[in-house]
């Protein structure tokens, strides 16, 4: 059963019933009372997620058209789930540092369009009570999100004919220890925990195979001045990093 597609179809206002029948149809449950429990689980796993986002939400839901061009690079898109100045999201597995980046760019973008309304972004995940909620938002003393933004596209724009150390778990771990004032050596050797996540991957796992220590991939590397880029802004905008393990998700 797929939590995610529940938390999907809930904010399209789709029944229970209705997705529970979908999933049934795509084979993503077993057969019989087998699949019925297995959904009915997820099922209330799901429901203290959902409740604690529409306690964020206010009246309906906007979707934001995205078209903006910064330094020669042209943003096209859309932002969905936006209720006034806040943006509401929902996660129902573990919540990963490329949720929290993904959500922090799109964060970025609904600042600059309208830096009028002060967003804050809630990601809505799940945790032993049932949901917790983490708030990204930019800070007074914050440079301005289309400054942030043309950092971001500069690594873009220099991932294309350079290879960028850009671990997402690691990243995060490291950027949130130099946050606590730790020397950067020891933060890199600190973030070795989010590093043995990102090794589940498996193009780092081939790439980094013989370099199981992120020590020894960063004294060789553009680790820490990439990861610096990257996640200090969006340690600092609120983002956490979760207790991860080295088991594929």
């Amino acid at each position: 059963a797929s939590g995610h597609d529940l938390l999907e179809a809930w904010h399209c206002s789709e029944t229970t019933e209705q997705q529970k029948t979908l999933q049934k149809a795509r084979g993503q449950l077993p057969p019989g009372s087998i699949g019925s429990i297995e959904f009915d689980a997820v099922r209330d796993r799901a429901q203290p997620i959902l409740d604690a986002a529409q306690q964020l939400e206010s009246g309906p839901p906007e979707q934001i058209i995205i078209d903006l061009m910064i330094d020669g690079i042209r943003i096209h898109g859309t932002v969905d789930r936006v209720f006034e100045s806040r943006r509401v999201c929902t996660q129902f597995g573990s919540l990963k540092a490329k949720h929290q980046l993904d959500a922090w760019i799109r964060h970025l973008v609904l600042c600059h369009v309208r830096p009028e309304l002060h967003f804050t972004t809630s990601l809505v995940v799940p945790d032993r009570s049932g949901a917790q909620q983490i708030d990204l938002c930019l800070s007074d003393t914050a440079p301005a999100a289309q400054d942030i933004l043309r950092e971001l596209i500069d690594l873009y724009q220099r991932a294309s004919h350079e290879p960028l150390q850009i671990f997402c778990e690691a990243g995060l771990h490291y950027a949130q220890s130099l946050e606590r004032s730790l020397p950067r050596h020891l933060a890199v050797r600190s973030a070795n925990i989010g590093w043995r996540t990102d090794l589940s991957d498996d193009y780092l796992q081939h790439a980094y195979r013989g370099s199981p220590d992120l020590v020894d991939v960063a004294e060789t590397g553009n680790f820490t001045e990439v990861c610096e880029t990257l996640f200090r802004p969006l340690i600092r905008a609120g983002a956490k990093s979760m207790p991860v393990s080295g088991r594929r998700r």
